[in-house]
């Protein structure tokens, strides 16, 4: 008992929250918490959890309706995903179409890269609830909507996932279907999170003007050179620890640098450029139309190339073979930009640790060097 006492002690549970001057009461509170918390039984700490997360999605529920009426329609996705909110962005315009919704808002963080991509589409444009707690509150929304089975009519979860508990049959074998038989993540946003035909209309996103991108980074600080600059974006978070290692991108910068092309890093916060590139966090207003007068992207599959596919330039996209979110291998069925129809000329690969990366870099830089 007294060995299990200073170990919670010397954790501190809440010594970096509050600040008493007598270390006595500080360590008696801290011990006192720490018991609490370890000795709550791990099944009771998720059912605690998961009331929090309900009552606070009912909560969030009341405030919007205060807010937008009682008749507003509440849309949200993952909390997490650039190409997640790039999908719903292109055919949010024609399910409001189809099913005549005017009175609309739809949930996003009040942060990060998901916040950017509200941006690109009209639909988004003054119908955007920030939720100051970040992912949370679509957390706790989710699980309010969970609980009531997705039932309500005016709380609508837009996924390419069907939701947990309308079809359990079908969730049991949803992982092993994604990729099967072609079948890619927008057929999947459009039959469960939308309900749309396969064949449905996409929405034009809104990119700002190349004569403006022109005269910024062609003209200003960061001269860079039409037709003869390479973007790299090797950044993924959801990739991040499938990525290629760094050697690969910085083989790919000297060589492209060596053959006379300007490299660029597509980075923002702490994410560092790769030796031998110019680091630019490049907007995603600006990246389609800085794509096309730059000649050439390449990067890892992220959200950023569901935004680049539409750009008219050289874009080569680097699947990784293991993944989280769908099965091992199925990468490029899934979530290839071909395969979903967000382009047809995109040149995509499949990295596996287990064979290198040799080939790929092969493929890309003489593509990419036969049109010098």
């Amino acid at each position: 008992m007294e060995n299990t006492i200073n170990e919670i002690r010397e954790k501190d549970i809440i010594i970096d929250r509050y600040s008493f001057e007598n270390d006595r009461i500080q360590k008696s509170i801290s011990y006192k918490l720490g018991m609490c918390i370890t000795y709550i039984p791990r099944r009771l700490r998720r059912i605690l959890s998961s009331m929090y997360h309900i009552v606070s999605g009912y909560r969030l529920y009341a405030t919007l309706l205060k807010i937008y009426g009682v008749n507003v329609n509440i849309l949200y996705t993952v909390p997490f995903g650039t190409g997640d909110y790039y999908i719903c962005g292109l055919y949010l315009k024609n399910w409001r179409k189809k099913n005549n919704i005017e009175n609309y808002v739809f949930l996003v963080p009040d942060r990060g890269a998901e916040r950017r991509v509200i941006n690109l589409f009209e639909s988004f444009w003054d119908h955007t609830y920030e939720c100051k707690k970040h992912w949370r509150d679509i957390c706790s929304l989710n699980a309010f909507n969970t609980l009531l089975n997705y039932e309500f009519q005016n709380i609508k979860y837009l996924h390419h996932r069907e939701p947990a508990f309308k079809n359990t049959s079908f969730r049991l074998t949803y992982d092993r279907l994604q990729g099967f038989k072609g079948w890619n993540m927008v057929d999947y946003y459009l039959t469960y999170g939308y309900s749309l035909p396969l064949d449905s209309p996409k929405d034009i996103p809104s990119f700002t003007d190349s004569s403006l991108i022109e005269d910024k980074y062609f003209g200003g600080e960061y001269k860079l050179k039409k037709g003869r600059t390479v973007i790299l974006s090797p950044n993924s978070t959801g990739l991040s620890r499938f990525s290629l290692p760094n050697a690969f991108w910085k083989e790919l910068s000297d060589f492209f640098v060596s053959a006379g092309f300007i490299v660029v890093t597509n980075c923002f916060g702490k994410e560092k450029p790769i030796e031998g590139s110019y680091a630019i966090p490049i907007p995603y207003t600006e990246i389609v139309p800085l794509a096309e007068l730059c000649g050439y992207f390449v990067g890892i599959r992220s959200g950023l190339c569901d935004i680049v596919s539409s750009a008219k330039c050289k874009k080569h996209i680097i699947h990784t073979y293991y993944a989280t979110f769908w099965p091992i291998g199925e990468s490029i069925t899934y979530t290839g930009l071909n395969n979903m129809c967000l382009c047809d000329d995109a040149f995509e690969y499949e990295y596996n640790p287990r064979s290198g990366y040799s080939e790929i870099m092969e493929h890309i830089v003489s593509n990419v060097c036969g049109d010098r």
